[in-house]
């Protein structure tokens, strides 16, 4: 956003995290600091919770300076105090309360089937609100492309937005329900027609308004894969366009761990979990990481198994256990230590873990009600974890400075990497420096010089830099059996994978400075200096491969989680089965 309104445009959000308000009252009362002005009133009102999230959740817009959409009443200060260089006298707009009056005065903004963007009790403004007290931000296809349609036409450049899934039920379900597809049901094929309908109105409307991919850059890309949790669909030949599928099942399996562990190993340790397919360990009181309690709680997840309620097969919870070593390595540890896990469990992507609440039988064991595993119909796509199919995602990419190759999965990228070659293509600098470079291989070969050596460079420092490129998953194979051993075994890991994160941040900052000083001020990259830091990332990655028993192609462990990470990590740098692409 910054490099943006520094430069002159103002920004359009719709629904996308961290850039508008997600949270009423709490967002609205650090903005709008007068206790008696109507934003205040309403958002304070407990019995007015729907529609000031209606009012104030999920759309902003963010003004350059002495822009005229913020030389108004509407407008507020743009609070970003951690802003390197300081961020004042820039204003914005918040909600569709303040937004709607500026960019459509004499109208409600529409979707693009003609239908006033509102809740579901008639309330213009964030759809996301469906019942009582509850914001959902899923906004279906038509209304997010139709308020950054309307965001556009009224000269606002830059336009960020976010459209819900395809796979759950957002558009044919009653208003609530959070029920999914499976693959090739009718509805989510029907909702995919809906969202391709969408697409079209919106690029033909764009293109009324002379706004074309010869003077505007489009970018889209999903945020994560999501691993689908159920039975096999029938009939057996269905594939979803000619031939519907159904399924008998249909639904993630949710564990209530705590009890789980209650129940098998004796541990009754006391601790929070953030749930998810691979939660993340919060033990009460914050031990260090070689602690009796740290190292016992670890060492009892490894051993968890459940029996799956879908097929009848033993299953073991954990597929890789990370530590706050390996977490550092992953760029998982946060600049506050209390934030910080003292472990994830990387899971079995059909499992959902949570803590049990007293409701669910917290403190007792599996024997009694309700059970500690049971299969959840409500969800059934789940991500966050390492699997193969939820950390390949892609992204598409068009407009002015762009080559035009069609599918391609030849390079190994994550979403680090847009904002970067975003800016290139722009023309615009940041004020730091990016984790992520420059796709040059997808651009216009003019944007960076010498770019076979910006490539080579660049390769490897994702290799070694990215949490699942090779370095990253060969660090998680080695720190998971280390964490599953004797603690002098630990211990000796500890002093090398520290030894790895230090030697790996080291060659990580020359090689970005090097990649954004010749992406973003065209400095030319030295060859010996280039080859030189290619060679210790290459043998950096060597040497942890060895560490986890994967050089040699096959892993100690006989694990289908240990096998699937090493044939990753023994494909060829740019093989996109490595990559998020």
């Amino acid at each position: 956003m910054v490099p943006f309104t520094r430069a002159g445009c103002d920004v359009g959000v719709f629904s996308v995290a961290n850039i508008e308000f997600e949270s009423v009252p709490r967002d609205v009362d650090t903005v709008f600091t007068d206790p008696n002005s109507p934003e205040r009133k309403l958002a304070d009102d407990p019995t007015k919770a729907d529609l000031a999230g209606t009012s104030f959740l999920g759309i902003a817009v963010h003004c350059a300076k002495n822009s005229p959409l913020c030389n108004n009443s509407h407008a507020k200060p743009d609070l970003l105090p951690d802003e390197p260089g300081s961020y004042v006298g820039f204003n914005a707009l918040y909600g569709h309360y303040h937004v709607q009056p500026v960019i459509s005065p004499a109208d409600q903004i529409k979707d693009l089937d003609g239908n006033v963007i509102q809740d579901a009790y008639g309330n213009p403004g964030f759809p996301g609100f469906t019942t009582p007290f509850f914001h959902r931000f899923d906004p279906t296809a038509t209304q997010s492309l139709g308020y950054a349609a309307r965001m556009l036409e009224a000269g606002i450049p830059i336009v960020y937005l976010y459209i819900a899934d395809a796979h759950d039920r957002n558009l044919t379900s009653p208003s609530g329900s959070t029920a999914a597809f499976g693959p090739g049901e009718l509805g989510y094929v029907q909702q995919l027609q809906a969202f391709d309908a969408a697409f079209g109105k919106f690029f033909a409307r764009l293109a009324a308004d002379g706004i074309t991919k010869d003077n505007t850059l489009f970018v889209v890309t999903a945020d994560e894969n999501d691993h689908f949790v159920g039975g096999p669909p029938s009939p057996s030949n269905c594939d979803g366009v000619h031939v519907p599928c159904t399924y008998a099942h249909i639904g993630e399996i949710d564990t209530y761990i705590d009890r789980l562990l209650l129940t098998q190993r004796g541990d009754s340790t006391p601790f929070s979990v953030h749930s998810d397919s691979a939660p993340t360990f919060y033990i009460t009181g914050n031990p260090a990481q070689t602690a009796s309690a740290t190292r016992t709680l670890e060492l009892d997840v490894n051993a968890l198994t459940t029996t799956n309620p879908l097929t009848g097969a033993t299953d073991k919870l954990s597929a890789f256990l990370a530590d706050q070593a390996v977490m550092n390595l992953l760029h998982m540890i946060t600049s506050v230590p209390d934030r910080s896990p003292n472990f994830t469990m990387f899971g079995n992507p059909d499992y959902f873990n949570q803590v049990a609440s007293a409701s669910q039988g917290h403190g007792t064991v599996c024997s009694m009600a309700p059970s500690c595993v049971l299969e959840a119909p409500a969800f059934a796509w789940n991500h966050g974890d390492v699997q193969r199919d939820i950390v390949t995602t892609w992204f598409g990419m068009a407009g002015p400075g762009v080559k035009s190759l069609g599918r391609s999965d030849s390079v190994f990228s994550d979403h680090t990497d847009l904002r970067p070659t975003i800016l290139a293509l722009l023309g615009l600098t940041d004020d730091y420096v990016s984790d992520g470079r420059v796709l040059i291989e997808f651009v216009q070969p003019e944007l960076i010089p010498d770019r076979h050596r910006y490539t080579d460079l660049a390769r490897i420092y994702k290799q070694i830099n990215a949490p699942v490129a090779k370095l990253g998953l060969s660090a998680l194979v080695y720190a998971n059996r280390s964490v599953a051993s004797s603690d002098a075994a630990y211990n000796t890991y500890l002093t090398t994978i520290a030894g790895i994160v230090s030697t790996r941040n080291s060659l990580a900052s020359e090689m970005i400075s090097l990649l954004d000083g010749a992406a973003f001020s065209h400095k030319p990259i030295k060859p010996e200096q280039a080859e030189d830091l290619i060679s210790q990332g290459r043998e950096l990655v060597s040497r942890v491969q060895g560490l986890a028993g994967c050089d040699s192609g096959s892993p100690r462990e006989a694990s289908r989680a240990f096998l699937s990470a090493c044939r990753r990590i023994d494909a060829p740098e740019d093989d996109a089965n490595t990559a998020q692409r």
